[in-house]
Protein backbone atom coordinates (compact mmCIF):
# COMPACT_ATOMS: atom_id res chain seq x y z
CA UNK A 1 0.00 0.00 0.00
CA UNK A 2 1.19 3.20 -1.51
CA UNK A 3 1.78 6.06 1.81
CA UNK A 4 -0.40 9.10 1.69
CA UNK A 5 0.56 12.59 2.63
CA UNK A 6 -0.84 14.25 5.32
CA UNK A 7 -3.89 15.88 3.40
CA UNK A 8 -3.50 13.99 0.20
CA UNK A 9 -4.81 16.02 -3.00
CA UNK A 10 -4.26 16.88 -6.60
CA UNK A 11 -4.21 20.03 -9.12
CA UNK A 12 -5.05 19.48 -12.51
CA UNK A 13 -5.53 21.95 -15.54
CA UNK A 14 -8.67 21.06 -17.71
CA UNK A 15 -9.10 22.61 -21.18
CA UNK A 16 -12.83 23.49 -20.28
CA UNK A 17 -14.07 26.45 -19.14
CA UNK A 18 -14.57 26.04 -14.85
CA UNK A 19 -18.34 26.28 -15.21
CA UNK A 20 -18.66 23.16 -17.73
CA UNK A 21 -16.22 21.34 -15.46
CA UNK A 22 -18.45 22.13 -12.49
CA UNK A 23 -21.55 20.93 -14.32
CA UNK A 24 -19.96 17.71 -15.43
CA UNK A 25 -18.79 16.92 -12.29
CA UNK A 26 -22.54 17.74 -10.78
CA UNK A 27 -24.09 15.82 -13.56
CA UNK A 28 -21.98 12.63 -12.06
CA UNK A 29 -23.02 13.34 -8.53
CA UNK A 30 -26.79 13.16 -9.83
CA UNK A 31 -26.15 10.32 -12.12
CA UNK A 32 -25.52 6.42 -11.45
CA UNK A 33 -21.73 7.99 -10.09
CA UNK A 34 -19.98 6.00 -7.15
CA UNK A 35 -20.24 9.56 -5.40
CA UNK A 36 -22.71 11.72 -4.12
CA UNK A 37 -22.34 15.73 -2.72
CA UNK A 38 -22.88 18.96 -2.98
CA UNK A 39 -21.87 22.09 -4.99
CA UNK A 40 -21.30 25.96 -4.30
CA UNK A 41 -20.12 27.74 -7.08
CA UNK A 42 -17.04 26.56 -7.78
CA UNK A 43 -16.60 24.72 -4.71
CA UNK A 44 -17.93 20.69 -4.74
CA UNK A 45 -17.49 18.40 -1.30
CA UNK A 46 -17.91 15.32 -2.89
CA UNK A 47 -18.09 11.64 -0.81
CA UNK A 48 -19.16 8.21 -1.00
CA UNK A 49 -22.98 7.08 -1.11
CA UNK A 50 -24.18 6.44 2.47
CA UNK A 51 -25.34 2.65 2.02
CA UNK A 52 -21.22 2.53 1.20
CA UNK A 53 -20.27 5.12 4.08
CA UNK A 54 -18.36 4.28 7.07
CA UNK A 55 -16.26 6.11 9.95
CA UNK A 56 -13.53 6.98 7.76
CA UNK A 57 -14.97 7.28 4.74
CA UNK A 58 -13.38 10.20 2.56
CA UNK A 59 -14.43 13.43 1.18
CA UNK A 60 -13.24 15.05 -1.60
CA UNK A 61 -12.88 19.34 -1.68
CA UNK A 62 -13.03 20.31 -5.67
CA UNK A 63 -11.80 24.13 -5.95
CA UNK A 64 -12.64 25.03 -9.67
CA UNK A 65 -11.25 28.17 -10.82
CA UNK A 66 -10.16 29.94 -14.33
CA UNK A 67 -6.28 28.89 -15.25
CA UNK A 68 -3.99 31.41 -14.83
CA UNK A 69 -1.26 31.96 -17.67
CA UNK A 70 2.16 32.74 -17.08
CA UNK A 71 1.95 36.40 -16.58
CA UNK A 72 -0.79 35.80 -14.17
CA UNK A 73 -3.64 36.67 -16.84
CA UNK A 74 -7.30 34.65 -16.71
CA UNK A 75 -7.62 31.89 -19.22
CA UNK A 76 -11.55 31.66 -19.18
CA UNK A 77 -11.53 28.51 -21.75
CA UNK A 78 -9.39 26.63 -19.71
CA UNK A 79 -10.08 25.88 -15.68
CA UNK A 80 -7.73 25.18 -13.02
CA UNK A 81 -9.40 22.22 -10.46
CA UNK A 82 -7.82 21.30 -7.02
CA UNK A 83 -8.85 18.32 -5.21
CA UNK A 84 -7.89 17.59 -1.08
CA UNK A 85 -9.47 14.56 0.39
CA UNK A 86 -10.23 14.82 3.74
CA UNK A 87 -12.37 12.35 6.64
CA UNK A 88 -15.62 14.00 7.63
CA UNK A 89 -15.47 17.36 8.86
CA UNK A 90 -16.23 16.52 12.37
CA UNK A 91 -14.24 13.89 12.59
CA UNK A 92 -11.26 16.46 11.16
CA UNK A 93 -12.24 18.66 13.67
CA UNK A 94 -12.46 16.44 16.54
CA UNK A 95 -8.50 15.50 15.77
CA UNK A 96 -7.42 19.16 15.46
CA UNK A 97 -8.60 19.49 18.52
CA UNK A 98 -7.14 16.80 20.41
CA UNK A 99 -3.62 17.17 18.93
CA UNK A 100 -4.16 20.94 20.20
CA UNK A 101 -5.28 19.61 23.71
CA UNK A 102 -2.70 17.10 23.70
CA UNK A 103 0.35 20.39 22.87
CA UNK A 104 -1.35 22.41 25.43
CA UNK A 105 -0.91 19.48 28.02
CA UNK A 106 2.71 18.79 26.98
CA UNK A 107 3.55 22.52 27.21
CA UNK A 108 2.08 23.02 30.86
CA UNK A 109 3.28 19.64 32.29
CA UNK A 110 6.52 20.87 31.02
CA UNK A 111 6.44 24.47 32.99
CA UNK A 112 5.00 22.85 35.78
CA UNK A 113 7.88 20.42 35.79
CA UNK A 114 10.67 23.14 35.15
CA UNK A 115 9.00 24.90 38.27
CA UNK A 116 9.09 21.51 40.24
CA UNK A 117 12.35 21.31 39.07
CA UNK A 118 13.66 25.14 40.17
CA UNK A 119 12.04 24.31 43.51
CA UNK A 120 14.90 21.15 44.09
CA UNK A 121 11.82 18.84 44.07
CA UNK A 122 11.41 15.95 42.34
CA UNK A 123 10.47 16.86 38.79
CA UNK A 124 7.23 14.38 38.42
CA UNK A 125 5.14 16.51 36.09
CA UNK A 126 7.98 15.88 32.93
CA UNK A 127 5.76 12.43 33.45
CA UNK A 128 3.03 13.65 32.01
CA UNK A 129 4.53 15.34 29.35
CA UNK A 130 6.03 11.77 28.19
CA UNK A 131 2.11 10.39 28.61
CA UNK A 132 0.48 13.29 26.78
CA UNK A 133 3.31 12.72 23.74
CA UNK A 134 2.13 9.09 23.95
CA UNK A 135 -1.59 10.42 23.73
CA UNK A 136 -0.13 12.41 20.59
CA UNK A 137 1.59 9.78 19.15
CA UNK A 138 -1.57 6.99 19.20
CA UNK A 139 -3.61 9.77 17.93
CA UNK A 140 -1.44 9.72 14.77
CA UNK A 141 -1.53 5.94 14.68
CA UNK A 142 -4.93 5.83 14.86
CA UNK A 143 -5.28 8.77 11.87
CA UNK A 144 -2.88 6.89 9.76
CA UNK A 145 -4.84 3.33 10.09
CA UNK A 146 -7.93 5.08 9.38
CA UNK A 147 -6.42 6.46 6.26
CA UNK A 148 -5.52 3.66 5.28
CA UNK A 149 -8.97 2.12 5.76
CA UNK A 150 -10.23 4.50 3.31
CA UNK A 151 -7.67 4.47 1.13
CA UNK A 152 -9.92 1.69 -1.70
CA UNK A 153 -12.76 4.52 -0.99
CA UNK A 154 -10.47 7.53 -1.82
CA UNK A 155 -9.05 5.75 -5.50
CA UNK A 156 -12.72 5.31 -6.38
CA UNK A 157 -13.48 8.98 -6.05
CA UNK A 158 -10.43 9.75 -7.77
CA UNK A 159 -10.82 7.67 -10.79
CA UNK A 160 -14.88 9.00 -10.64
CA UNK A 161 -13.51 12.34 -10.81
CA UNK A 162 -10.97 12.02 -13.32
CA UNK A 163 -13.01 10.51 -15.55
CA UNK A 164 -15.58 13.39 -15.01
CA UNK A 165 -13.04 15.35 -16.24
CA UNK A 166 -11.87 13.83 -19.21
CA UNK A 167 -15.06 14.33 -20.43
CA UNK A 168 -14.88 18.31 -20.62
CA UNK A 169 -11.51 18.45 -21.85
CA UNK A 170 -7.60 16.96 -21.84
CA UNK A 171 -7.12 17.17 -18.53
CA UNK A 172 -2.91 17.91 -17.10
CA UNK A 173 -1.17 17.75 -13.95
CA UNK A 174 -0.77 21.13 -12.58
CA UNK A 175 0.51 24.25 -13.49
CA UNK A 176 -1.74 26.90 -13.43
CA UNK A 177 -2.80 27.67 -10.24
CA UNK A 178 -4.68 31.21 -8.37
CA UNK A 179 -2.22 33.75 -7.08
Amino acid sequence: MRPRPFRPGFDHTVEAPPTVVSRSVEQHMSGPAPFVGKSLSDHLMLTVPPESRHFWSPFLHLHVVAHRSEEGRPEPARSYVRGFYTPHPSLWSAFVMAYLASGVLIFFSAIWGLTQLQLGRSPLAFWLCGGFAAVAGALWLVARAGQRMAVEQMDLLHESVERALAEVGRVSPGAGAPS
